[in-house]
């Protein structure tokens, strides 16, 4: 699943009350948990680059189990992006 993919196959949830935002994050398991969680509240997900890991990591994969389709990711290439 490679970028383009991942960004595809989400949800879009539209006045989100809350955000998550996770800067630089380094462990695939620990995302994919996050973005469970997100997916389960209806919660938006931000991924601010860059990451430690490629979004097609098997473990990443696994630890978001099928929730994947339900998440608002939004990727930032930097801490500046997401600010503005």
């Amino acid at each position: 699943m490679n970028r383009d993919t991942f960004n595809n196959q989400h949800r879009v949830i539209e006045n989100s009350p809350l955000h998550v935002a996770l800067y630089q994050p380094e462990i695939p398991a620990n995302t994919g948990n996050i973005a469970r969680l997100c997916g389960a509240a209806e919660i938006r997900l931000h991924l601010i680059h860059p990451l430690g890991f490629f979004v097609d990591d098997k473990h990443l994969k696994r630890a978001g189990l099928d929730y994947w389709h339900e998440v608002d990711i939004r990727h930032h290439e930097s801490f500046e992006a997401f600010i503005n």
